[in-house]
């Protein structure tokens, strides 16, 4: 059996089960990501929970990971990286 989930219900039901993982933006990103990719995909919030992570800026990504990437146009070269529009945010693909 498959339910269909279009983006607002995306969001939705991600909240509902995983409130604190994303903001409310990061999941219309992710939403969208997810439909070019592949518009059939299972809805699997835990496993999104495990592939991605949103970070408030790019000095957030730095102190977290602890990394050598410089940048974030250096770190899309190691990752998928879905800014989020019109702010410093954005999530990455954990690699």
């Amino acid at each position: 059996m498959i339910d269909t989930l279009n983006e607002w219900q995306f969001v939705s039901e991600f909240e509902k089960i995983r409130p604190d993982n994303f903001s409310r933006e990061a999941l219309f990103v992710l939403f969208d990501f997810f439909e070019e990719i592949d518009p059939n995909m299972e809805f699997d919030p835990i496993a999104i929970c495990c592939d991605f992570q949103e970070f408030d800026n790019f000095n957030d990504f730095k102190s977290d990971w602890g990394s050598d990437i410089e940048t974030i146009e250096e770190l899309e070269n190691h990752t998928t990286v879905l800014r989020i529009p019109e702010t410093d945010k954005f999530v990455i693909q954990q690699f």
